[in-house]
């Protein structure tokens, strides 16, 4: 068996062909017969062992093949940016935490917010040059309260619209009656999880003005709804960035919250290498190579499975992504999660890079699906 060193790494062997050269002092055969043992893996003779990256410091995915039942299991070796791997094919990248945090989610988010404010690809938009929606969240700069506010022409301060499923739960909404009371203050007692969780990421950030479809939009007033259904392409398309809680079925449950599938918790195989499950990640189709050719099923986020959610994708600049797996970042130069040590540049086969062309150039006149955002009963 070939040793465990070079990047961009590929090789199958038949775990009786790994048994022998195990027991013979393959150092690299060694390694991953205990692989097998420690995660559980009942392997028998016929069984195929798969190792391969596809780019040179990436994590090493590990398969086996069973030979009777065609299933495939797969798990993914990694080293931490402190503590490198002397197998070079096994690359680097971050533990993540089983919970979030404001502090850890605001901490990330800026630094991705920076680094993309200096791609040549991702300008930050002249406020100048465009219209503000016609509400918007004004968020104390404490992040304790909000209310709605009209801007005038010569608004140009930054916001963030927020993209979420408003599923079965009933919550807070704008309609004719309360909405003067919106715009003196919205209780933060009354906002969902997801809502509050936006506000206060926003807030710890830095910007202060958001938009959300329910508290943005009078949803018993259906002429005020027309309008601004017409004006949504651009409210998604002059976000500094849109905030997608891909993580749940509704805005109960919250951006910060541990979902069960939140990245299963790291082992250890030795000192410097780590074992997670593959196929667990931030939004496979948006952040990491797509691995359902490899028999292992893709991540797929409730809120990215709507239709109107692709064409919001399409539309903003930036997305930030909150998913049951991990926090991901979308913009038109590079794509990244949380558990990256660098960022995968655009590729073709997760979005192409010409339908957000194509989105980009139609965005004045881009259509909004039926269904797309509720409208509230009168």
């Amino acid at each position: 068996m070939p040793p465990l060193a070079e990047p961009d790494y590929g090789l199958q062997i038949k775990v009786e062909q790994l048994n022998v050269t195990s027991a013979e002092g393959c150092d690299s055969c060694q390694l991953l017969t205990g692989l097998i043992d420690q995660v559980g893996w009942v392997a028998a003779d016929g069984d195929v062992l798969d190792c391969y990256n596809d780019t040179e410091d990436a994590p090493l995915d590990v398969s086996i093949l069973h030979a009777k039942t065609r299933e495939r299991q797969t798990v993914e070796l990694y080293a931490t940016p402190s503590s490198p791997s002397r197998w070079e094919c096994i690359g680097l990248a971050n533990d993540v935490p089983e919970r979030l945090s404001l502090e850890y989610c605001s901490a990330i988010v800026t630094r991705w917010l920076a680094d993309c404010a200096g791609h040549e690809n991702c300008p930050l938009l002249e406020r100048s040059r465009y219209s503000p929606p016609t509400r918007l969240i004004a968020i104390d700069p404490m992040g304790r309260s909000i209310k709605l506010i009209t801007p005038d022409a010569d608004f140009v301060a930054d916001y963030v619209p927020l993209s979420h499923r408003w599923g079965s739960q009933e919550m807070i909404v704008t309609t004719k009656g309360n909405l003067l009371q919106h715009c003196d203050e919205i209780p933060m007692a009354n906002l969902p999880a997801t809502f509050r969780d936006a506000v206060q990421l926003l807030s710890a950030i830095g910007i202060g003005y958001a938009w959300i479809d329910s508290l943005c939009i009078v949803q018993d007033d259906k002429a005020d709804w027309a309008e601004e259904a017409a004006r949504m392409s651009q409210v998604y398309m002059n976000g500094l960035f849109t905030i997608a809680a891909d993580n749940g079925p509704d805005s109960s449950y919250g951006l910060f919250t541990a979902g069960q599938n939140r990245r299963v918790r790291s082992g250890r195989l030795s000192e410097e290498i780590n074992i997670r499950p593959a196929g667990e990640r931030a939004l496979t189709a948006v952040a990491h190579t797509p691995i359902d050719d490899r028999g292992t099923k893709a991540t797929v986020s409730v809120l990215s499975s709507l239709a109107w959610v692709f064409q919001e994708r399409l539309l903003s600049n930036r997305t930030l992504h909150f998913t049951e797996a991990e926090m991901a970042w979308e913009c038109g130069t590079e794509l990244r999660c949380e558990c990256q040590v660098n960022a995968n540049p655009y590729q073709q086969h997760i979005l192409p890079i010409g339908l957000r062309q194509v989105a980009v150039r139609q965005r004045s006149g881009y259509p909004i699906a039926n269904g797309s955002h509720r409208l509230y009963p009168a």
